[in-house]
C-alpha cells in the first residue's frame, strides 16, 4: 500500500471546534489539482494505513486546512495530532519539488551550477554559478531551454542580461 501512496505532511493542529484540522505541508511538494483529492491516509502504530474521506478542504499558504467526513468536532480529530497524512500518487494532486541543487547548468556562457533556489509562488527561480558568477534565473520559457531530470542538467538560453 505504502508504494501507492505518497507523504503529503503532518497534522499539526486543531482549527476551531467543527473538527477541521490544519496539515503543515512537507516542504519537497508542490500543489497541482486537488480537485481528484477525497481520500488521504494515516498510519497506526502498527504500520496500517487507515483512508480518511475529504469533506472540506482549503490551501493557505504551506498548510491545507482540512474536515473529515464522520468526524464533526473537536473532539473527533484530537486523536489525529501529529499524525503523518498521505494522499494516493494516482490522482497526482502533489507533485515532488525536485532537488534543484543536484543539476548542472548549461549555457551559452558555459558550464555552471545550481547552488540555490526558491519558488515566490508565480515561479521557480534557481541561483546558479556560471564563470564565477552568481545570478537569479526564473525557471520560465524565455530563459529554460530543457531541464532533463535522467541527466539532472538544465539547459538555459539568453542569460547574459541577467548577469
Amino acid at each position: 500500500m505504502q508504494e501507492k501512496l505518497m507523504r503529503i505532511g503532518e497534522i499539526v493542529n486543531t482549527v476551531g471546534i467543527k473538527g477541521t484540522v490544519k496539515v503543515l505541508l512537507d516542504s519537497n511538494l508542490d500543489i497541482n489539482d486537488l480537485s481528484n483529492f477525497k481520500l488521504c491516509f494515516y498510519q497506526t502504530n502498527s504500520k496500517v494505513f487507515i483512508p480518511l474521506q475529504i469533506k472540506t478542504l482549503e490551501v493557505k499558504n504551506n498548510t491545507l486546512l482540512i474536515s473529515f467526513i464522520d468526524f464533526e468536532n473537536i473532539n473527533d480529530v484530537q486523536k489525529f495530532r501529529n499524525q503523518i497524512l498521505y494522499a494516493p500518487i494516482e490522482i497526482e494532486a502533489f507533485s515532488l519539488i525536485p532537488h534543484w541543487t543536484e543539476y548542472k547548468i548549461e549555457t551559452e556562457l558555459g558550464e555552471g551550477i545550481v547552488i540555490d533556489w526558491m519558488n515566490n509562488s508565480v515561479q521557480y527561480l534557481i541561483k546558479i554559478r556560471v564563470q564565477n558568477h552568481d545570478f537569479w534565473v526564473p525557471m520560465v520559457d524565455e530563459y529554460l531551454v530543457v531541464k532533463n531530470d535522467e541527466t539532472k542538467t538544465i539547459q538555459l538560453k539568453n542569460i547574459r542580461g541577467l548577469m
